[in-house]
């Protein structure tokens, strides 16, 4: 095996492009060395003690679901029991439910709602359900057959160290020294560019808050929460998820109680 050499073109290139580098870190230097720059402001570190935990069941959980069916009634039963057990004193919770007639039904339920509320046990529960619902037709499928090695078309310059050399040597050289006045326009146009991505955010966060769950407000012991789960009215379709979230400090759930009107 021969040993990789670094290409004299590439070296001369960089070495030119580095001393010009040199030049303008040392114009910029000198450009800030005479602005009045304030003192860093102080910044205040905060501790904070807010505690929180969730618990997601859903039919494809190991030793939850039956036959890959879970019905809502006996979720929150297995998770009142779960949290008559839990460690942690929290008394403001919050539980979603989310049913299916089918597992076509169930998956399209879960993956909108994960899409709304963008909890990861429930991203991850879309992706699997999805899975399942397509598992049956996956195995009436007739596999390939298969077939020898062929070529395939491809881009040299696609392949590192050449894209590498591009990239970083085209950039350079692209990039022209400049004044600290045209910075401060560049920062300035910078930030309202900014300012437009935020004001577009703002038009569809409204979208954000669309979807359809169930939901139930917890608070008080664990016992209390117990009560509250299994006395609650759902329905009893074969599929369900319940995720529930608990935490110390009601802040944390006061926007999904805004939501549910709970």
């Amino acid at each position: 095996m021969a040993m990789i050499k670094y290409p004299n073109s590439i070296k001369d290139q960089a070495n030119a492009l580095s001393i010009s580098i040199d030049t303008q870190i040392t114009a910029i230097d000198s450009a800030l060395s005479r602005i009045n720059v304030a003192s860093p402001l102080d910044k205040k570190v905060t501790v904070s003690d807010v505690t929180s935990q969730y618990l997601c069941l859903h039919p494809y959980l190991f030793g939850v679901g039956h036959n890959d069916t879970l019905s809502a009634p006996a979720a929150l039963q297995r998770a009142g029991n779960i949290i008559m057990k839990s460690p942690y004193h929290l008394s403001n919770g919050l539980a979603l439910i989310v049913t299916g007639r089918n597992p076509s039904h169930f998956a399209q339920q879960i993956q909108d709602i994960s899409t709304v509320i963008t909890h990861p046990a429930w991203v991850q529960l879309a992706i699997l359900a999805t899975k399942k619902a397509l598992l049956p037709i996956e195995k009436m499928q007739i596999p390939k057959t298969t077939t020898d090695p062929s070529w395939v078309s491809f881009r040299l310059d696609f392949m590192s160290p050449i894209l590498d050399c591009r990239t970083v040597l085209g950039h350079l050289t692209k990039s022209k020294p400049i004044t600290p006045i045209e910075r401060l326009i560049q920062v300035s146009q910078h930030q309202k560019d900014r300012l437009a991505q935020q004001k577009q955010g703002l038009l569809q966060l409204k979208s954000a808050f669309t979807g359809q769950c169930s939901a139930l407000r917890l608070t008080g012991t664990h016992s209390a929460m117990k009560r509250q789960l299994t006395d609650a009215n759902v329905d009893n379709q074969p599929y369900a998820t319940v995720l529930i979230l608990l935490s110390n400090d009601i802040n944390n759930l006061s926007i999904y109680y805004e939501m549910f009107d709970l």
